[in-house]
């Protein structure tokens, strides 16, 4: 009984990894960096703007997803009706560009430059480092972005009630994933940053979660964003 009530109270998935090539962020790359007299607000939270998570399956096209839904929320914040792309077809378009076509996965950057390509999104794409600064700095300046991480098997528990990703040491890791990070909060229960996976609504809490600030400083490796034209 004490096992039961340990994990009832997750929303439970089975997702092996998300098909998110991770790198260093290249020598002279465009960043968004804080400035030194920026404050952060304690929250900022745009997943009400964001259209419905899509799903990709047990695929590796996270990349293509992510980057649809940062298109998505750029379309509806310049026309002010929903509309979805398809991850897929960025992923596609991502596979001919990262000169890699024998391997699973893409680089964040080929999925940007691949929404780009086809017309979804309008901007000129820059990276974002990793410190909790410049992410909140980044959300505060521009909107949501589309980040890299090297996640674990609690990525596979949210709580119900918080939206939570369980933090319990000893998870195995799962590899690289690309979400759109959303927004985070500084305080109570929902303290960290606000993510939208691409593992169906039903996933977390119609589709999204929390990672709290320690998970945030061990897997978040780096993001991309497009600064509108």
């Amino acid at each position: 009984m004490g096992w039961f009530n340990k994990f009832s109270k997750y929303n439970k998935t089975n997702f092996k990894a998300g098909g998110c090539l991770i790198a260093d962020i290249p020598m002279g790359a465009d960043l968004v960096k804080a400035d030194h007299k920026f404050v952060a607000p304690r929250r900022i939270d745009y997943r009400d703007m964001l259209v419905a998570s899509s799903d990709q399956g047990q695929t590796s096209e996270c990349v293509g997803y992510s980057c649809a839904g940062l298109a998505e929320f750029w379309h509806w914040r310049r026309e002010h009706y929903p509309k979805q792309f398809s991850g897929s077809a960025i992923y596609a378009e991502a596979k001919k560009l990262d000169g890699s076509p024998n391997v699973k996965g893409t680089w964040p950057k080929f999925g940007v430059q691949a929404a780009i390509n086809l017309g979804f999104l309008k901007g000129k794409a820059k990276y974002i480092p990793s410190s909790i600064n410049d992410i909140k700095f980044t959300l505060h300046e521009f909107g949501p972005f589309v980040g890299g991480f090297m996640i674990d098997t609690n990525w596979n528990y949210v709580d119900k009630k918080t939206g939570l990703i369980r933090n319990i040491p000893g998870a195995t890791k799962l590899g690289g994933h690309c979400v759109v990070i959303a927004g985070y909060s500084d305080y109570g229960t929902s303290a960290g940053i606000f993510l939208q996976n691409s593992w169906s609504a039903s996933y977390g809490i119609h589709g999204f979660c929390i990672l709290g600030w320690e998970q945030v400083e061990k897997q978040f490796m780096n993001g991309m964003i497009i600064i509108p034209e």
